[in-house]
């Protein structure tokens, strides 16, 4: 029962700062999407060598087993 109770606080609290953080802010698909077009290009490529690694792991390391 304890740690249905911890989850849910901590559930509470997430969804509470979320929408705290939300608050104020005007947001449309683009700045939803592309982050307003403000990314830098050493975040943008450290996302992109990321989402290939991750890719590799998942579809190609396999065969390698």
């Amino acid at each position: 029962m304890s740690a249905l109770v911890i989850i849910a606080a901590i559930t509470v609290v997430a969804l509470f700062l979320g929408m705290r953080a939300r608050s104020g802010h005007d947001m449309n698909l683009e700045q939803w999407a592309v982050g307003g077009r403000s990314f830098g290009t050493a975040f943008v490529f450290l996302l992109m060598a990321g989402e290939i690694y991750t890719t590799f792991t998942f579809l190609g390391g396999s065969g390698f087993a």
